[in-house]
């Protein structure tokens, strides 16, 4: 069985972004600088062509995922986290 399905510090974030290139970068980049692994990836556009939504599932404790998602969140292309 897999590791992924059976870790109990598996979390996953839904992050709305502007559609523009390099917005992936940095959001993975946010995610390395704490030195966590991202396990899964998903990002497909919006409706509206001008959004896309990633779909972020990263293995690890709450309370670092907690202060990466804050800084996610303050990313000048992300809207909603």
């Amino acid at each position: 069985m897999s590791t992924l399905l059976t870790s109990p510090n598996l979390h996953t974030l839904s992050v709305y972004v502007n559609n523009k290139p390099g917005v992936l970068v940095r959001v993975a980049h946010v995610f390395a600088r704490r030195g966590f692994n991202i396990e899964s990836l998903v990002v497909s556009p919006s409706a509206d062509g001008r959004f896309s939504r990633m779909t972020i599932t990263a293995d690890g404790d709450g309370e670092t995922l907690e202060q990466i998602f804050k800084q996610v969140s303050k990313l000048v292309d992300v809207l909603h986290a």
